[in-house]
């Protein structure tokens, strides 16, 4: 493929994602987002994201208005979504099966 050819089909694409976007009323994901646009963002639910980021303290945000909304900033999504990817997953020790009584 040419150089030509990529930009074409680059803008085309573009362009076909600014029509998807604008007919399902989606907007692309700005600088502030609310906690449903974060959860999806990152691919969590919206009530797992509140726990990491109200109680566990793990992602920063801020509450917005008299309701206490969630606002997050898409740098701060980002850094957690690397933080996220390369931090091991911690596993629970391993338990024995529980003993049965014989009768």
């Amino acid at each position: 493929m040419t150089q030509d050819t990529i930009e074409r089909r680059l803008a085309q694409l573009e362009a076909k994602l600014d029509r998807l976007l604008a007919a399902t009323g989606d907007k692309p994901a700005g600088p502030n987002m609310s906690l449903a646009e974060a959860a999806a963002y990152l691919g969590y639910s919206t009530h797992h994201l509140r726990r990491l980021a109200v109680e566990k303290r793990m992602i920063p945000c801020r509450q917005v208005g008299k309701g206490g909304k969630l606002s997050f900033r898409k740098a701060d999504l980002d850094a957690f979504g690397r933080q996220d990817a390369v931090r091991p997953v911690r596993r629970g020790r391993k338990r024995l099966p529980a003993k049965i009584p014989i009768l």
